[in-house]
């Protein structure tokens, strides 16, 4: 009995806790800008997100952990060579998939119809509504058809294996470029590694095995657990 009237008497509390603290983050998290009515980012905006395999990144609006309300995607980056050189500039804004603007999360929205464009009955096509300079109109991507996620995805899927295939076969070019290693954290570069070692491609064994020698003597000061 006792053990449960401290259970009861502090249950209280801490709900009034979790409660402060929502309504604390709820008053922290920034407005939603408006990009098409000439908002843009503050200097400490957080960091932006791949849009999948468009080429292109996109900032979009997250607050209290996610971005159930965010309806805009600013995009900040598009990689020259991929499907959405030449047709989505930095500055342009998504406003819907499909002709239709974003009613919820757009994150979600777009990776959903980025799986579609991919799919068979996709046939590679991700129409976009896009926002520039003051006008509204659509725009079309053309994407690699890989087919649809298995039940059991990442296993025993035949998408997710052409996606994990085709990365390492990007990672293993980035690898062999000179200069790979510059600048770059002991942590991605571990990874990139064991993805190689994963996939364990013949044509890739020069490769693990530099990356396997720089790790033999690898020191470094930090005490963080990860390095």
């Amino acid at each position: 009995m006792k053990r449960s009237f401290y259970s009861f008497r502090f249950a209280p509390a801490f709900l009034l806790i979790a409660l402060i603290d929502e309504a604390a983050a709820q008053r922290q998290a920034p407005a939603m800008p408006d990009f098409t009515n000439g908002e843009s980012l503050a200097s400490d905006a957080p960091h932006d997100w791949n849009l999948g395999a468009t080429g292109a990144r996109g900032w979009i609006y997250t607050a209290n952990g996610h971005s159930a309300d965010s309806r805009q995607i600013l995009v900040t980056k598009v990689a020259e060579g991929s499907p959405a050189d030449g047709i989505l500039r930095v500055g342009d804004v998504v406003l819907g998939v499909n002709g239709v603007s974003f009613e919820a999360d757009a994150r979600i929205a777009f990776a959903r119809a980025v799986a579609a464009a991919e799919s068979e009955t996709g046939a590679g096509r991700l129409n976009l509504l896009l926002w520039r300079e003051g006008t509204s109109g659509p725009a079309e991507l053309r994407l690699p058809v890989l087919g649809e996620y298995g039940a059991t995805a990442p296993y025993d899927c035949e998408k997710s294996r052409r996606i994990f295939e085709e990365g390492c076969r990007s990672l293993a070019r980035r690898m062999a470029e000179p200069g790979y290693t510059r600048g770059l954290d002991p942590i991605p570069r571990s990874l990139n590694a064991l993805a190689l070692l994963a996939e364990g491609a013949p044509e890739s064994l020069h490769l693990i095995r530099e990356e396997a020698e720089w790790a033999a003597n690898f020191a470094t000061e930090s005490f963080a657990t990860w390095y």
